[in-house]
């Protein structure tokens, strides 16, 4: 029977490059892990890329480029790491054939880059693509801190070199369908139109949404949270 691998020890949630890979190799994988193979797997799309915000910050402000912070990474401000990850392929003219894409987001973990979805319906990684914004970090001809490792990434590492299952991405989070006050009375009369009365929208949701069910009607209506389905109602003045 295999033994199992030496775990890996993450004692902070963003460390160093050099401490991250540090803490990969003390957990005496097949082979020894280093920068070019975390620079393939980038280039794979494997894992991503990442800088702190406040190290880029302190570093630019020390080198008297403070002002090309906020012209390039403002948006960023209240997040906690940058990062970049590989998209797809493009055609080049130039290169004669097709090249990596690359997007830039502000995150405050790693996991978040990979989730679809988030709370307060905002997605959990903000896009930072823009003609100020290289799509590779490494392009960008400005001084650079180290890059980190986030702990989630480690473990993916982690996995993948002692053949375990990787980790999976957090969450996908149910959010709420976007419709204005319009929409909800036009959902209401629909709903009126099929034999709902006052005292369905003003019941019980549950009982609301079962009868939703029977009747064969709009998946979106019987898929949606409570929380979401009663908003609606609210909004449309009746209940």
């Amino acid at each position: 029977m295999k033994a199992a691998p030496i775990p890996l020890i993450y004692p902070f949630e963003n460390l160093s490059l050099s401490a991250g890979l540090a803490a990969i190799n003390a957990t005496s994988p097949l082979f020894k892990t280093e920068a070019k193979h975390l620079d393939a797997w980038f280039k794979e799309g494997v894992i991503a890329r990442y800088l702190l915000v406040d190290d880029i910050r302190e570093l630019w402000n020390r080198e008297g480029l403070g002002a090309f912070f906020d012209l390039i990474f403002g948006e960023a401000k209240g997040c906690r790491l940058i990062a970049s990850r590989r998209e797809g392929m493009e055609w080049s003219r130039l290169k004669g054939g097709e090249i990596p894409t690359y997007s830039v987001y502000a995150v405050d973990t790693a996991e978040a880059l990979y989730a679809e979805e988030c709370e307060e319906n905002r997605p959990p990684a903000c896009n930072l693509n823009k003609a100020t914004v290289s799509r590779d970090l490494t392009a960008l001809e400005l001084p650079m801190p180290e890059p980190v490792l986030p702990h989630y990434e480690a473990q993916k590492i982690y996995a993948m070199i002692h053949g375990l299952s990787t980790p999976e991405a957090a969450p996908k989070k149910q959010t709420s369908e976007r419709v204005t006050a319009v929409q909800s009375k036009a959902i209401v009369e629909l709903l009126t139109a099929h034999g709902f009365t006052a005292e369905d929208y003003k019941g019980a949701i549950p009982a609301l949404q079962q009868k939703l069910t029977r009747k064969g009607l709009n998946g979106t209506l019987t898929s949606v949270d409570k929380n979401a389905l009663t908003a609606w109602l609210k909004k449309a003045g009746v209940r």
